[in-house]
């Protein structure tokens, strides 16, 4: 009985100290990566009851048990509106700002006072406006239908002479030619004229006293003819209103100068040619 007893202590010993073996050979946990500030824990091994990581410093920061790559901050964007933010592998993943020139979202439109924003070299600057409406000049690139104040068209009208002839297909009798040539001396182009003439001693309304014209262009000329009903040995006096966008040219003569048949021919052709330089 006592030999059985002694054994069975020993036994009961024995397995005491065999399962705190076992119990010391298990690590606790799984083991996962894991990160401490910039340093990395991965790769475990369980030795003695304990987990065995390898440790790597990461340069870029360490998540979620790995190294992050190198990369691009959150944003680039220096809140200037004349640079050009980036950020790349080719520029080593550091922020970059180009310099930009010329109008830019942020700096662009008028300044007033024919001042304009602009970029120049990375910085928004105010430059000279050109063209610039509003500055009393009438500019490359402004015409009267963009810049009214500026470019204004200006009428030269001139009474050439006149000729006398007789209209029966209008059933009148001596009607007066009028021949009248217009010349735009102003800082644009005159898109088109109406002309009018009327006669001190002037009957009946004759059909061609008055038309329509084409452009005259800044620097031509055009010559028309105008046809009024007079009455036969009266003096004639002669008055020519011409009006183009609002403004109007008058031009009027006591006695109108009677054109020779060669002084007419030439203001016919040149009715015929249209629009010519006045150069």
């Amino acid at each position: 009985m006592k030999y059985i007893s002694i054994i069975s202590l020993l036994v009961l010993v024995c397995g005491c100290i065999s399962s705190a073996s076992v119990e010391k050979t298990n690590c606790q946990g799984d083991g996962k990566n894991y990160c401490e500030g910039n340093v990395c824990y991965s790769n475990a091994i369980c030795e003695s009851g304990r987990w065995k990581y390898e440790t790597t410093y990461c340069t870029y920061g360490c998540s979620q048990g790995a190294c992050k790559s190198q990369s691009c901050p959150t944003s680039c964007d220096d809140n200037k509106p004349c640079t050009f933010d980036s950020c790349s592998e080719k520029t080593n993943f550091a922020c970059k700002h180009d310099a930009l020139d010329g109008a830019q979202s942020g700096c662009s439109g008028s300044a007033g006072n024919c001042r304009r924003y602009v970029c120049s070299r990375g910085n928004c600057i105010t430059e000279n406006e050109v063209p610039c409406c509003g500055n009393s000049i009438c500019e490359e690139g402004e015409t009267f239908s963009t810049c009214p104040t500026d470019c204004k068209p200006k009428l030269n009208v001139i009474i050439e002479g006149c000729t006398k002839g007789f209209d029966i297909s209008n059933g009148m009798g001596e009607v007066t030619n009028v021949y009248v040539k217009i010349q735009n001396i102003g800082e644009a182009d005159i898109k088109s004229i109406y002309a009018i003439a009327s006669a001190t001693d002037e009957g009946r309304s004759h059909p061609a006293k008055s038309l329509t014209s084409g452009e005259i262009p800044y620097g031509y000329e055009r010559v028309i003819r105008l046809t009024v009903d007079t009455t036969s040995g009266k003096p004639t006096g002669i008055t020519v209103k011409v009006a183009q966008e609002g403004q109007t040219t008058t031009q009027s003569t006591n006695s109108c100068y009677e054109l020779d048949k060669s002084q007419a021919e030439l203001l016919e052709k040149a009715i015929t040619i249209g629009i010519q330089s006045m150069a």
